[in-house]
């Protein structure tokens, strides 16, 4: 008997409650196996804001009466 609050009973409760969506991934071929597509699409936009928020920094540093 695995006890329900193991790591181990955790994913097996997991999985059996993902199972209708587990058969959709195993049995259509045009699902990706990663997301490699979107994390690139996501990329652009990730960097967008850290540059933008580092030039955000560095402006207000420039500027600041000393």
């Amino acid at each position: 008997m695995i006890p329900p609050q193991s790591a181990l009973g955790k994913a097996i409760s997991y999985t059996l409650n993902q199972w209708d969506e587990l058969n959709v991934f195993l049995t259509d071929a045009r699902i990706p196996v990663d997301n490699n597509a979107s994390e690139r699409g996501l990329r652009k936009v990730a960097l967008g804001r850290k540059n933008s928020s580092s030039w955000a920094i560095g402006t207000r540093a420039r500027t600041t009466p000393r």
